[in-house]
């Protein structure tokens, strides 16, 4: 189960967004076990995309600005990519102007 924290800017430095998810805080389950995030972009959509790897493969959780799942996101929202026969993860995520993602990341080969 990973979770995800934002703090909007206009929100009290030092505080979570109330508005966003419940209390500031969204779980989200991405796989059986393991998850973990690592990278958190706002995308210039508003939108929020976060990163990093489930059990072995990368994992990304795509989120509207109040917190739910962007369903326009794979159909769930969710979307796990195995790169690697090993441990595969995202560090970092970057928007080019054209609103393309590039994922960064590790993928061990087994």
């Amino acid at each position: 189960m990973a979770t995800f924290f934002t703090i909007t800017i206009m929100a009290q430095p030092g505080t979570l967004d109330s508005n966003f998810g419940v209390n500031g805080k969204v779980t989200t389950p991405i796989g059986t076990a393991n998850d973990y995030c690592s990278a958190i972009l706002k995308l210039s959509t508003g939108k929020i995309l976060a990163a990093g790897s489930t059990t072995s493969t990368m994992a990304f959780a795509c989120y509207n600005p109040d917190g739910t799942l962007d369903l326009s996101f794979n159909g769930t929202g969710i979307m796990n990519y195995d790169f690697g026969a090993g441990n595969d993860k995202i560090n970092k995520l970057v928007e080019q102007p054209d609103g393309k993602i590039i994922a960064a990341g590790d993928a061990i080969d087994a």
